[in-house]
């Protein structure tokens, strides 16, 4: 009796399958042709893996669009209609002090999303905004979610020869497939942020069968669409301003500069960012830093205190959603 083809694999099935090495799929990887993957956990179950009391983290959302006065005001008025709601929105609710609800759905073959979203009822209180990520809540998610590449990139050696290296990672990406399905239309999900830093092993990691034939077929850039019959792949979306203020997108770059630049020293000097028990500790990392910050030149942020409680939030606390 024949088997059924396998949905996902792991690096060891993967090479044999393949018919290559283990540091040849993580090379792949770090250049960009192949994406590796992990299993994402319940939402629930989602715990600090640097804590002793099981906090549970926050977890930060980019979505690829925006909803904004006139958006709202359409919904409003398909809200008071008799007939069923035309948008695809499958539930439109009253909610609290003069606001209203309504569930997003992401589904593909390898990674599902629902999403819960809330509006205030008065259209003019959104003049000029969109919707922030505060006013989302993930009720369910499944399946696997994609490393970016460039966190591969920094520690290709370490992951491919030393047993037992991690890498770290603080952005993941819905994986790449044929098809995605959006709930409402203009609903979708760029990447998701963790507001902690995580680690996997390559015993984690997990490469999807779309992604194996797109291997085995030459490889497929993940920011391009050559090599390959552009109608069967579905690409990585890129990320859609949504009008934050200058400062709030300086503030982002900056964070977002310093997490990689501190990722990457972590990656070179392990031991000098960890403590006594060998866990990180935002201190020395911090240190670690700016005894280094020639090989991360020019630093995003150069204050020192400002680099140790960003340092901290990512190690221990995370962002707390008011």
């Amino acid at each position: 009796m024949r088997l059924p083809e396998h949905k996902y694999y792991t690096l060891k099935q993967a090479a044999k399958k393949a018919e290559c090495e283990i540091e040849d799929l993580i090379h792949f990887a770090a250049i960009g042709l192949l994406q590796l993957c992990v299993k994402v956990p319940p939402v629930e179950l989602m715990i600090n893996p640097y804590s002793d009391n099981e906090e549970p983290i926050d977890i930060e959302v980019w979505h690829n669009f925006s909803l904004d006065c006139d958006d709202i005001r359409k919904l409003l008025e398909e809200e008071e209609k008799s007939n069923p709601i035309p948008t695809g929105i499958d539930k439109l609710s009253e909610e609290g002090e003069g606001g209203f609800y309504f569930n997003c759905h992401y589904s593909s073959d390898y990674f599902s999303l629902l999403e819960h979203c809330s509006v205030k009822k008065n259209p003019s209180e959104y003049e000029g905004l969109g919707i922030e990520d505060d006013n989302f809540e993930i009720l369910d998610w499944s399946g696997l979610l994609a490393i970016p590449y460039d966190s591969i990139e920094i520690d290709e050696i370490g992951l491919a020869t030393e047993e037992g290296r991690k890498i770290s990672v603080i952005e993941l990406y819905p994986p790449r497939g044929p098809i995605a399905t959006c709930k409402p239309s203009w609903f979708g999900v760029e990447s998701f942020r963790l507001s902690r830093i995580y680690e996997f092993s390559r015993y984690e990691l997990y490469i999807t069968k779309y992604e194996f034939d797109l291997l085995i077929r030459g490889g497929l850039s993940v920011y391009s669409g050559e090599n390959i019959d552009k109608e069967t792949v579905f690409p990585l979306q890129e990320k859609i301003d949504r009008r934050s203020s200058v400062r709030k997108e300086i503030c982002a770059t900056n964070r977002e500069g310093l997490y990689k630049d501190a990722i990457y020293i972590l990656s070179r000097y392990p031991d000098e960012c960890r403590g006594g028990r060998k866990e990180i500790s935002p201190d020395k990392w911090r240190d670690c830093i700016f005894n280094h910050v020639k090989e991360v030149e020019p630093l995003s942020i150069r204050n020192e205190n400002t680099v140790l409680k960003k340092l901290q939030e990512a190690v221990n606390h995370g962002k707390k959603k008011k």
